[in-house]
């Protein structure tokens, strides 16, 4: 049996709790949150659960408790509500904060950023700022980087692409 998406987990497990409780959806012309209620909420945030835990008809990347199962799954619930357009009345997800995931991977920055959490507590704000700075910087490069790759540099005139 071939394994779900996440998000198509999402979307037939709100389908099916919708048609059970009789509730009339109009997918990709309303968002869901206009039409759920807490009892259908949890629901879908158990049987997801279950999903992930008991069958393997979803993708789950790692072990988690009970707990931080429950947790993460409420998080890929609203994630889902929020981008999938057959459940946000068909809008396109815009982030709050673009950019912000930038540098999440990259070594370098999430040892600076370790570190800029401990200077932190000594309020030691020239630290604080040094290290800021740096992280920064970091996070320039990386922008820039991830900009050049999505650039035909082989498109751009011979005297234009010591700028790329």
């Amino acid at each position: 049996m071939e394994q779900l998406t996440q998000k198509e987990a999402v979307y037939n497990i709100t389908m099916s709790v919708l048609y059970e409780n009789k509730v009339v959806f109009d997918e990709g012309e309303q968002h869901i949150n206009e039409v759920m209620t807490k009892e259908m909420r949890s629901t879908i945030t158990e049987c997801l659960m279950d999903s992930f835990r008991f069958g393997d008809e979803v993708k789950l990347d790692k072990d988690y408790d009970y707990k931080k199962l429950r947790a993460y799954t409420q998080g890929v619930i609203s994630n889902w509500y929020r981008k999938d357009p057959r459940l946000n009345g068909g809008t396109k997800y815009i982030p709050k904060k673009k950019g912000s995931r930038v540098g999440l991977n990259d070594p370098q920055v999430k040892a600076m950023r370790k570190m800029l959490k401990e200077v932190k507590k000594t309020n030691n704000q020239q630290h604080i700022n040094a290290i800021q700075t740096e992280i920064n910087k970091r996070l320039a490069i990386i922008q820039s980087e991830k900009a050049k790759s999505k650039v035909d540099v082989s498109a751009i005139p011979e005297h234009l692409r010591h700028l790329v």
